[in-house]
């Protein structure tokens, strides 16, 4: 488990992935004093402007996780092609509530940890 610098943001664990358009996508599990365990991930995004769509942090969506989740017990499915982790970004979880982060929150989040 690595610390960010003086950020309290402590990476659990971290995954990237090809997505969408064959492009990668990253999702964390984060764990912060203050915040708690969290998982974020990056969304697609951005087709219609200047910078072109790509899977960035402030596209994405963050849930509070519990302390036994892992990014592979996440990737498990509540229905056909519906994971653990969208249900609960999507705030369909109650055990897994989604934050209400902006895109430049969790952008800064990520960065914090060092993702």
């Amino acid at each position: 488990m690595a610390i960010a610098a003086t950020t309290g943001w402590a990476i659990i664990e971290q995954r990237t992935r090809r997505a969408g358009y064959d492009m990668p996508q990253t999702m964390a599990i984060l764990e912060h004093p203050a915040h708690g365990r969290i998982y974020i991930t990056q969304g697609f995004g951005g087709m219609y402007a200047l910078e072109g769509g790509k899977y960035r942090w402030r596209h994405g969506g963050a849930a509070r996780v519990l302390p036994t989740d892992t990014l592979y017990s996440l990737d498990g499915y509540v229905d056909i092609g519906v994971s653990v982790a969208d249900d609960a970004i999507a705030g369909f979880d109650s055990a897994r509530p989604a934050l209400g982060w902006d895109g430049n929150v969790l952008d800064r989040v990520a960065r914090a940890a060092g993702l």
